[in-house]
């Protein structure tokens, strides 16, 4: 009986160190686990202890203290009810501290919780429609972001939807696919675009207008850029001037043939790269007094925007500088006038000269909206 007493005094002693600890999971779960290890009666007298015990462990590091309690359910421990592991769901969820968990931790404890009858994805739906406070937590964010990431196909919709901000399964899908955009999985971002589309989603349109972009932006040969080409101009009249010019610009560099006409109308505020990229199309084409007047138009827009930094680079900084499509432009003039300059022997504008892509990024659209 003594012996039993000292060891109980003993395991006490670890949660009194814990305590002074600013994050003393770890003795507190080695607490608890000696708590579960004594014999009968003394350790159904202390299972409140260790509950309590293992909760304070979640808040302080709930990857370790979640961990645990997956392993506690496979192998069937009697701390580990419904109830418990629904308070410690909670407790992780309202610390408002720790809201991703690392993806070993989340596996381990969602094929935990697969063999209960209740989902580890149910409970938290449950939890968080239980609570509507708890959407506007810290963690709700980096609860989305875990569950975006870890089930990039296939999300647990009803959940995404009850943690929000968004209501309707379609925003979900839309902001999805954004977040594969990121990825650089374009295709994934396609299958997304598509079911929100289905779903009935009102501003998927923008969307499906960006990635239309970036895919040509993303390929290489000529037959590819044309494809792609095609494929965005197909969404005219969704398309706005500038991307319409980066379209453009994007085939002369390919060697597409380009609407010269078409270019020449749109509002732009790059008129520099507009006439330097028509005068790389009538140099390819064999037509060197419209490639130099085109060249020396470049040269006077390029100086003026020069002259003007903190009324158009402050607005897109991810264009090229004015600077470089002025040095661009005069070395093609001095080519054309058989002199060389700078050392070079070709210049010949490339990708780095084209109006930035990402200046089309419509970013998280649906963050904004009021959620249902």
């Amino acid at each position: 009986m003594g012996v039993a007493l000292v060891r109980v005094w003993r395991i006490k002693g670890l949660f009194r160190q814990a305590d002074r600890r600013y994050r003393g999971a770890a003795l507190r779960l080695e607490g608890v686990s000696q708590l579960l290890a004594l014999p009968g009666r003394r350790r159904v007298r202390r299972l409140r202890l260790a509950r309590a015990q293992w909760l304070r462990a979640v808040e302080e590091d709930p990857d370790r203290a979640l961990k645990a309690l997956a392993d506690a359910v496979v192998n069937g421990l009697d701390v580990a009810t419904d109830e418990f592991v629904e308070g410690a769901l909670a407790r992780w969820i309202r610390s408002g501290r720790w809201g991703r968990l690392e993806q070993d931790t989340y596996e381990r404890l969602r094929e935990a919780l697969a063999t209960t009858g209740r989902s580890l994805a149910v409970r938290l739906t449950d939890l968080y429609r239980g609570e509507p406070g708890l959407r506007e937590h810290r963690s709700a964010r980096e609860v989305r972001d875990m569950l975006m990431e870890y089930h990039p196909e296939h999300p647990p919709m009803e959940l995404l939807m009850a943690v929000g901000p968004l209501g309707s399964e379609a925003d979900w899908w839309c902001d999805l696919g954004y977040r594969a955009i990121q990825d650089g999985d374009l295709e994934l971002a396609d299958r997304h675009f598509t079911r929100a589309h289905d779903l009935g989603c009102q501003h998927v349109r923008k969307w499906v207008v960006y990635l239309a972009l970036l895919r040509v932006a993303e390929v290489g040969d000529r037959v590819q850029v044309h494809d792609a080409l095609r494929t965005a101009r197909e969404l005219h009249p969704a398309l706005d001037h500038e991307q319409l010019f980066y379209l453009g610009c994007r085939g002369v560099l390919a060697g597409v043939e380009p609407d010269v006409e078409a270019m020449v109308r749109l509002r732009v505020d790059r008129p520099d790269l507009r006439q330097l990229w028509l005068a790389q199309h009538f140099l390819r084409v064999g037509n060197p007094v419209l490639a130099r007047a085109r060249l020396r138009s470049c040269v006077r827009k390029a100086k003026k925007l020069t002259q003007d930094r903190y009324g158009y680079l402050d607005r897109h900084d991810d264009d090229p500088d004015p600077s470089d499509v002025l040095r661009m432009a005069k070395a093609q003039l001095a080519q054309q006038d058989g002199r060389v300059q700078d050392g070079r022997e070709s210049a010949r504008p490339d990708a780095r000269l084209l109006p930035s892509v990402d200046r089309f990024d419509p970013g998280y659209l649906h963050e904004a909206l009021p959620s249902p």
